[in-house]
């Protein structure tokens, strides 16, 4: 497209090095300029991302410290794209004989098919990168919008969760079940609150304790069979609005004198026992005597 301008500076005296030169130096300045800002723009985002996912009681820490041998990577492939969409086609562009490119003209002078060919071969080249770029940043999209729309087997909207230590608070062992009872009776009679229930480990909070399984009569010490446990109290999958497939819930019918029972997921029951209708089947896990 400048060819008619190039053979004009080469009629009026130009060198073709000072031409290429000149060229050079416009593509150097594109490139840097595309690679400075988008080092700018992957710092900008990658802490918006783990500002986003983050929450204030489970900080999520990444770091995102400058590395000098990205940048150098980056600098690298600035000046490999300088030196391949700009070095080359300002040679081609000086090659050419200034009386011709004038009398000719500039639109003339890229008819025919064989001038297109490195022309062609370098607007490829650019789609086919950008294509997979573009492909990559399209599917990170989707694989966020995927996690950020799973179900993830409770309504956390409008859930408050505090954590609670009464051993500080020097409660004798036998009396903090009434404490905590207490503590669940008040909370539950606070206006604008739905209901209260006790857990140990709160979801996603990347805690919790596994035990070897054995599935009926099987012994569970060295089954190799794991599955991950926590302790809840009565109504906490209504708190939680986890549905209920089979079966019921905890009450307080379910105490340190009643029968053990437990709460399993549909993992757990295909797992253990191939199938979903577990009702009424026990288990055995792994424990240290008396627990």
């Amino acid at each position: 497209m400048r060819e008619r301008e190039i053979a004009i500076r080469l009629a009026m005296g130009a060198s073709r090095w000072r031409l290429v030169r000149q060229l050079l130096a416009e593509s150097l300045l594109l490139a840097f300029g595309g690679a400075a800002l988008g080092a700018v723009l992957a710092q900008m985002l990658s802490r918006g991302l783990v500002a986003f996912i983050s929450t204030k009681n489970d900080p999520l820490f990444v770091g995102l410290a400058l590395d000098w041998r990205m940048l150098g990577f980056t600098a690298a492939l600035a000046m490999l794209t300088c030196l391949l969409f700009g070095l080359m086609p300002a040679l081609r562009a000086t090659h050419l004989s200034p009386a011709a490119a004038i009398r000719t003209g500039g639109q003339s002078m890229t008819a025919g098919r064989e001038r297109f060919t490195l022309r062609r071969t370098l607007v490829a080249t650019q789609v086919a990168l950008s294509l997979v770029l573009l492909t990559g940043a399209l599917l990170f999209v989707r694989s966020l919008r995927n996690l950020l729309t799973t179900e993830a087997g409770f309504k956390p909207e409008g859930v408050l969760t505090v954590s609670l230590d009464f051993a500080r608070a020097q409660y004798p062992k036998e009396r903090r079940h009434f404490v905590y009872r207490e503590l669940l009776d008040r909370l539950s009679a606070c206006p604008g609150v739905v209901s209260a229930a006790q857990i140990w480990f709160t979801p996603v909070s990347g805690s919790g304790w596994n035990e070897n399984i054995g599935p009926d009569s099987a012994a569970a010490a060295g089954s190799g069979k794991e599955s991950w446990f926590n302790r809840a109290g009565p109504g906490y999958f209504r708190t939680m609005g986890t549905g209920m497939i089979a079966g019921r819930e905890f009450d307080e019918r379910d105490n340190l004198s009643s029968p053990k029972v437990a709460i399993v997921n549909e993992i757990f029951a295909r797992k253990f026992f191939g199938t979903t209708g577990v009702v009424g089947r026990t288990f055995h896990l792994e424990a240290e005597a008396g627990k």
